[in-house]
């Protein structure tokens, strides 16, 4: 026994050498040389994100980033900088100023932590056929994170539970109101566990060689699938209770992906119309949009295409012409650097939503269409819109981010929800295509800035975050307080009688 012990404690000491062995540069005295290698990083650094982040312009004129400001701050710690480690504070501190949490500026992952998450997960490609969902699905890196209220409606006198998984939902009532409560706490599938090892066991044979990467896929489309059925079934349920307003918890709830679309399409009856996305100026969407023109050239040669569905194609194939023309035109941001005014815009708009080249499509208006869900992505999740249709409230918090602003944003803008609590996080869009990678060699940093903007229906960029129609000042108050005063409100602003959104 102390042999093994000994063994695993050698084991450990060699991992804990191996992951800390690339930082001991960050430790070396630097020299001249070092430092020019730095300030040529930082020059690299600026131009990259007035090239390729798509917050840039906006940060620089609508956030009041003070640009030249930031770029002599960090010229300066640059200059100063005893050791690689005080040179990378300075490049974070330039991308933290944006206040992004999108923008990352990080050092790559060890190669040890690398091999140790491959080892915990077990691999992940193929997956035995006989493997059990658990083990399946924790190395296609599924979880099962806490789903409760985050919002503490459940501990309210008179709570009565309707659904406790993927979504808890249940209702109380108020001067003999009867209020429907339902928790959303992640839009990211992989936070779905459960969900992920009822796929498993439902999924087709699996060869003898295993689940690889397109069952995999397969199973992911899946979980997508059941989340979305399972969402529906909890809306009949509390229609079924005799729910006329429903309040959706969002709070904490960091995003995730489509998944939040096609929720919220189940949320409303009326039609939702996307978000506009905007694009950067780079070789970096280029191709995306010419795979794009290749699908809908593919689709218009179908002679079984429905009419009205040529003719919407052929627009849209127009349109996107004119996109495909305009991001070659560059667009120099770098006077901003210099507090200068710039002579163009970066972000160009579209034939480009955050549901696909569609910013909507009807219930059967794509049937047929093989391309359906690249065209209009919430196609894929097989959605059934409008499954509730009374009184929605969503409340969100600080926490709430990236696509959940994407879920709230839709419901607001379409005058679909009321939205209750605190300005979101502004994360806003994310990346497209992978994003567009900077690798800072002389402080082993990688960089990665969203390459896409989510647009408000006023044309304000959701980076701004999104603010309440009710705020609720709730800070410093206990589970049930913050549930109470929210159900308060509820019931106090009438909101059934059309007073605010969602009428």
């Amino acid at each position: 026994m102390r042999t093994a012990f000994r063994v695993l404690f050698i084991v450990v000491a060699l991992a804990g050498t191996a992951a800390a062995l690339p930082f001991l540069p960050d430790f070396f005295p630097a020299d001249d040389a070092d430092r020019r290698a730095w300030r040529a990083d930082l020059d690299l650094l600026e131009t990259h994100l007035s090239t390729t982040y798509a917050n840039f312009q906006w940060a620089a004129e609508s956030d009041s980033v003070d640009l030249p400001s930031l770029h002599r701050a960090a010229d300066s710690a640059i200059s100063s900088a005893k050791n690689r480690r005080a040179a990378r504070r300075a490049f974070r501190r330039l991308a933290d100023a944006f206040g992004d949490g999108h923008l990352r500026v990080s050092p790559p992952e060890p190669l040890v932590v690398q091999i140790a998450e491959g080892l915990w997960r077990g691999g992940s490609d193929p997956i035995e056929a006989d493997a059990s969902a658990g083990s399946a699905c924790r190395r296609m890196g599924y979880s099962s994170d806490s789903h409760e209220f985050g919002i503490a409606f459940d501990e309210l006198p008179g709570f009565v539970p309707v659904a406790t998984a993927p979504f808890a939902a249940g209702t109380v009532t108020r001067d003999g109101e009867r209020i429907g409560v339902l928790r959303i706490a992640s839009f990211r599938e992989k936070d779905y566990k459960p969900a992920c090892e009822e796929a498993w066991h439902a999924r087709a044979t699996v060869s003898a060689s295993g689940c690889r990467r397109s069952c995999q896929d397969a199973i992911h489309d899946d979980v997508s699938r059941r989340l979305v059925a399972s969402l529906a079934r909890t809306l009949e349920q509390l229609e079924s209770a005799g729910v006329k307003t429903l309040v959706v918890d969002v709070t904490g709830n960091g995003g995730g992906s489509g998944l939040a679309d096609a929720l919220a399409r189940e949320l409303s009856p009326r039609p939702l119309l996307a978000s506009q996305v905007g694009v950067i100026r780079h070789t970096h969407v280029h191709f995306p949009l010419r795979q794009t023109d290749s699908i809908l050239e593919a689709e218009l040669a179908n002679p079984d295409l429905a009419a009205t569905q040529r003719s919407m194609l052929d627009s849209l194939r127009d349109e996107l012409a004119g996109v495909m023309q305009e991001v070659q035109i560059p667009c120099d941001l770098s006077p901003l650097w210099r507090g200068e005014p710039a002579d163009c815009r970066q972000l160009v708009t579209g034939a480009l939503y955050s549901t696909g080249p569609l910013s909507y499509a009807e219930p059967g208006a794509l049937e047929g269409v093989e391309s359906a869900s690249w065209l209009f992505h919430p196609a894929a999740y097989g959605y059934r819109e409008g499954v509730y249709t009374g009184q929605l409230v969503v409340v969100m918090d600080r926490w709430s981010a990236s696509a959940t602003e994407l879920f709230v944003a839709l419901l607001r803008d379409n005058d679909a929800a009321t939205l209750v609590g605190e300005r979101t996080m502004g994360a806003g869009c994310g990346y497209t295509n992978g994003g567009v990678r900077l690798e800072l060699r002389s402080v082993e940093l990688m960089v990665r800035a969203p390459d896409c903007a989510r647009l408000r229906a006023s044309g304000e960029n959701e980076r701004a975050g999104v603010e309440p129609d009710v705020v609720v000042e709730w800070e410093g108050m206990g589970d049930e307080e913050r549930a109470r005063v929210v159900a308060e409100e509820v019931r106090r602003k009438s909101w059934v009688k059309g007073e605010v959104a969602g009428s």
